[in-house]
């Protein structure tokens, strides 16, 4: 191993040189390498220019106008090889001081690496520790920040919008976490009552995900919590019931203003109700919801749906409007009868949100020849304002009876574009 000179230099013009006082609290310097060729540019506190080969004094403390700089250009070695322009060792096992240290009272980095070689895939600040401690360590001791503040403990970057690489990455071979946060128990808020925020937690200003999780042989993301192993916040704006627009995408889970859970089982709005999944409700005793018949006032006379049924009709009743069958039933429980028909023929019931065009293939009631009275006990889902569509093969009268109703998951489908 050569010896390392430093030259020091001043603004002034060369005088004599002034030999350094030691002071009384010392800084210890190693400066170890070997074939280094190099200058260190430093000005001695309180002297005069000294001349060209003037060593730094290890144990002593220098202020300097400029930097200090040694450089290598001798190599090639291996990575993390011995060429290192400055190396800090601590051999004594009883020693706690760090092995080097960046200190600064200005605006720039205490400690600053920075990689020139273009095609150098190496971290340009790099950590290795070989025993159980952190390869690289970040403390922040400022007071007073903001939750989200500036004071990290540390900070990842990506300036290039070309730059599709992560602005931090964790990479573990071991059974650890690749990335892991950990806040203690003991954690405070800005308040100083127990911090409630999240551990990891991930924050997009843009239309990303704030966390995104993947796994190619796993589970996405896995949650696990004392309160609750996953809590969903609703947005600021929130739909007054499952959203119906198009452009929704398979998985979401969202909640509506009501507090309803729904999920949207393939791309577009087929969003379906996930909470209160109900059952079936009787009526203390049936009621009617719908007559036909002139002589009888349910719905009254004037009511646009009332009156014989035609051939081939369809028309539109809501079980609700006379009954108490509760709003948001999926389902309703009916008597349906057919009194006074004109010929062989069958009645169908089936949704009222369903268009015309989607009458189903099945009947809900039959009968064979004109005069007759039948009734059929059904169940049949309702609209969403507890409606149905009754279809009519040839003229009849038609009586509805609601005895109970269904309640469940309603599946909400975007409209046709």
């Amino acid at each position: 191993m050569t010896d390392v000179q430093s030259h020091i230099n001043a603004s002034e013009t060369p005088d004599e040189a002034v030999e350094p006082k030691a002071s009384i609290n010392r800084r210890r310097m190693f400066i170890a390498g070997a074939g280094i060729a190099g200058a260190a540019v430093v000005a001695k506190a309180g002297s005069a220019a000294a001349v060209d080969g003037q060593p730094v004094q290890v144990g002593e403390e220098y202020t300097a106008e400029s930097r200090t700089q040694i450089t290598i250009t001798t190599g090639p070695a291996d990575i993390a090889g011995d060429l290192n322009a400055f190396k800090g060792v601590i051999n004594n096992a009883t020693n706690g001081s760090h092995a080097l240290v960046g200190d600064t009272n200005g605006d720039g980095h205490a400690v600053a690496g920075v990689a020139r070689k273009l095609d150098n895939a190496r971290g340009a600040t790099w950590g290795r520790h070989l025993g159980a401690g952190a390869g690289i360590e970040g403390e922040n001791t400022a007071e007073n920040i903001p939750l989200a503040g500036p004071a990290h403990g540390a900070l990842g970057i990506i300036t290039k919008a070309t730059n599709g690489s992560h602005a931090v990455l964790g990479k573990t071979m071991g059974a650890g976490h690749s990335i892991a946060g950990d806040t203690p128990a003991e954690a405070k808020n800005e308040t100083g009552g127990p911090n409630t925020t999240a551990a990891t937690w991930g924050r997009h200003q843009g239309i990303g995900a704030g966390i995104g999780g993947i796994s190619v042989g796993g589970y996405g993301g896995e949650f696990k919590g004392a309160t609750a192993s996953v809590r969903l916040i609703p947005g600021d704006v929130r739909p007054t019931e499952a959203p119906t627009e198009a452009t929704r995408k398979v998985g979401e889970l969202l909640i509506d203003a009501a507090g309803n859970l729904w999920y949207n089982a393939a791309d577009g709005g087929n969003f379906t109700r996930l909470n209160d999944q109900g059952g079936i409700t009787m009526l203390t005793n049936p009621q009617r919801a719908y007559d036909s018949r002139e002589e009888f006032p349910v719905p009254p006379a004037t009511a646009s749906n009332k009156g014989r049924h035609g051939a081939n009709e369809i028309r539109k009743i809501n079980l609700a409007e006379f009954t108490d069958l509760p709003v948001g039933a999926t389902g309703a429980i009916i008597n349906l009868t057919v009194a006074e028909t004109a010929a062989m023929g069958f009645a169908t019931v089936f949704n009222g949100d369903t268009a015309d065009s989607g009458l189903p293939v099945a009947s809900s009631i039959n009968y064979v020849e004109a005069g007759m009275f039948v009734a059929n006990g059904i169940i049949v889902p309702v609209g969403a304002d507890g409606s149905v569509k009754v279809y009519t093969l040839t003229p009849t009268e038609v009586i509805i009876d609601v005895v109970g109703s269904i309640s469940g998951p309603r599946m909400v489908t975007a409209p046709a574009t």
